[in-house]
C-alpha cells in the first residue's frame, strides 16, 4: 500500500511517502517543514514531493495524519488538509495519535522489564503540564487503555499507583518530563522526537487492519482545551 503520510504536530513537521503494510514501512520520498511554515507550505511541499517522487495524487492509497496532541493551529492545518486530499482521490484515513508514536519507540526497549504490563508516553505540555498516554503491553502491540493531562507530581503519582498493574516505566522524548520523573524516583526511558516517519508506520498499521476515520469525523486530539476556550469561560 502506498500512502501520504503528514505531521503536523510539532516545532518539526513533515510529510512522507511510504510502502508498506502492517508489518512493513519503506519511505519513498520524505520533507521536512518548519513549524510557522504549515499553512502557506504543507500544500506545495506535497505537490513537490508528489512530483519528485514521479507519483500522482491518485496512485495514493491512503493517508495518514498526526492527529494530537500537539500545536493547535498546526493540527488544524494538518487535518484539513489531509480531509480535503482525501476527499479529492477518495481514499481512507488513518488518524495517528503522537503519543501512541512515542509508546512505540519505547516498545523494543521494554524486553528489559519483561514484568512490565503497562507503558506511559509523555510528552511536554508546556505550564508545567504533562500529556499521558497509558498502554497495556499486548502480545500483538499496545492497547490504549485512557489519555489524560496531568502535572508531572500528578504523573508520579498516577503511575506509582498503578505499580501492582506490572506498570512503573514512563517513556518520552523530553527532557524537562524526563528529569520530573527522575526527581520523583520513577524509572522513566528516553526516545527519539516523534518523526512523520512514525505516523506512517502506524498509519500503514492501522490503514491494513481498517482501522480508519472518516473524514466528516476527523478531528484534533488536543487533550488539552484552547487558550480561546478557556479564557471564553464566564468567570464566577
Amino acid at each position: 500500500m502506498l500512502i501520504l503520510a503528514i505531521d503536523t504536530s510539532g516545532k518539526n513537521g513533515g510529510i512522507a511517502l511510504a510502502r508498506g503494510d502492517a508489518q512493513t514501512c519503506d519511505v519513498v520520498a520524505m520533507s521536512a517543514i518548519a513549524h510557522g511554515t504549515y499553512s502557506a507550505q504543507l500544500i506545495p511541499q506535497i505537490d513537490e514531493l508528489l512530483r519528485g517522487a514521479g507519483i500522482k495524487l491518485a496512485e495514493v492509497e491512503g493517508f495518514a495524519v498526526a492527529a494530537g496532541p500537539g500545536s493547535f493551529t498546526g493540527l488544524r492545518v494538518g487535518l484539513a488538509t489531509v480531509k480535503g486530499l482525501a476527499e479529492i482521490v477518495d481514499r481512507p484515513i488513518a488518524a495517528v495519535s503522537v503519543l501512541e508514536c512515542v509508546a512505540s519507540l519505547a516498545l523494543p526497549m521494554l524486553a528489559v522489564f519483561p514484568s512490565r504490563r503497562l507503558l506511559f508516553a509523555a510528552l511536554d505540555a508546556g505550564r508545567s503540564e504533562v500529556f499521558v498516554g497509558e498502554y497495556r503491553v499486548e502480545p500483538d502491540g499496545l492497547g490504549l487503555q485512557q489519555e489524560m493531562i496531568v502535572s508531572a507530581a500528578g504523573l508520579v503519582a498516577h503511575v506509582r499507583g498503578q505499580e501492582q498493574s506490572g506498570a512503573g516505566i514512563v517513556a518520552t522524548p523530553d527532557n524537562v518530563v524526563l528529569d520530573a520523573l527522575k526527581a520523583g524516583g520513577m524509572p522513566a526511558m528516553k526516545t527519539g522526537h516523534v518523526h512523520v516517519t512514525d505516523v506512517a508506520r502506524i498509519g500503514l498499521r492501522k490503514l491494513a487492519a481498517g482501522e480508519t476515520t472518516p473524514g466528516a469525523a476527523l478531528d484534533a486530539n488536543y487533550i488539552r482545551r484552547s487558550d480561546a476556550e478557556i479564557f471564553s469561560q464566564p468567570k464566577h
